[in-house]
């Protein structure tokens, strides 16, 4: 079986028979890793009515990736082609085609052109964009990246602080701390004592 055959009966599962069973069977045999030939042969199974459908789904589900995918392929209902509804077929000859060339389409007329045309021009034709003044300056952004700000303080960050040396700025990330975490509010409070005993000393 080749890979043509293998899209052909994924996309039309129908064709799946008693003659398709035993190529579809030796694919998994010979190909036991490819997903996609057990769900045919499950399809192959269940078309032909045979017995080993029912003992079959688990094994193949569990070899599928996707099980709603495997029972959309199992639910697809068979098509026949007798049940299929007769197209009609009609001649190019059998419509009747009218005068178009008095119709006008709206909004193509080279006059309505012209006059967008002239309205963007008198109105500047500019396509630049004033642009609002920035705050945007180097030296703002680098102040803004050095100011401590009460939303990000974590207790990593106090305790850096602290084994960092900044006794100061850890005993005020302590603070902030009791304030944010009552429920630590001991352990922060025995930090900030340690502190304050090493600022004396």
């Amino acid at each position: 079986m080749n890979p043509a055959d293998i899209r052909k009966y994924l996309k039309n599962p129908s064709l799946l028979n008693e003659s398709t069973l035993d190529a579809v069977t030796r694919l998994t045999e010979l190909q036991p890793a490819i997903w996609l030939g057990w769900a045919l042969w499950l399809r192959n199974l269940k078309n032909t009515n045979s017995d080993l459908y029912v003992e079959s789904v688990m094994q193949v589900a569990l070899r599928v990736p996707n099980r709603k995918w495997l029972k959309e392929f199992l639910e697809t209902p068979i098509v026949n082609e007798l049940d299929l509804p007769e197209t009609e077929h009609f001649s190019i000859d059998d419509y009747e085609i009218g005068d178009t060339s008095d119709k006008e389409v709206p909004g193509n007329s080279n006059q309505s052109k012209m006059e967008l045309i002239d309205r963007f021009l008198s109105g500047g034709g500019s396509f630049s964009k004033q642009m609002p003044p920035s705050e945007f300056s180097p030296d703002n952004m680098a102040l803004k990246a050095i100011e401590e700000s009460d939303e990000f303080v974590t207790e990593t960050y106090a305790n850096l602080l602290f084994s960092q040396g900044n006794l100061d700025k850890a005993l005020q990330s302590f603070e902030k701390l009791i304030l944010k975490y009552p429920e630590k509010s001991i352990y922060f409070a025995a930090r900030i004592e340690e502190i304050k005993k090493l600022k004396n000393h």
